[in-house]
């Protein structure tokens, strides 16, 4: 299935994608990671007029039978950290 996006909408969107694609937690946090870089992020909570220097942030928890991640976001930017 082909995808075009602008930006995605909600963490809901990335979220839902991840979880059509990805087998493992560490495959999804490489997808969340290019998803967020290739798309960017935006939705109810982003008022890109009001001239912040910052983007739409999120927070998410990745966690399979071996592993579990932190991802946190901040506009296009991204960074996981695996949970020990």
């Amino acid at each position: 299935m082909f995808y075009k996006f602008y930006s995605l909408s909600k963490s809901y969107d990335t979220s839902q994608l991840t979880l059509e694609r990805a087998k493992t937690a560490r495959l999804a946090v490489q997808i969340v990671g290019e998803l967020v870089e290739q798309y960017g992020q935006g939705g109810p909570c982003f008022d890109a007029s009001a001239n912040f220097s910052y983007g739409y942030d999120n927070s998410f928890l990745i966690v399979d039978a071996d592993e579990a991640w932190s991802i946190e976001t901040c506009d296009r930017v991204w960074v996981a950290k695996q949970i020990k």
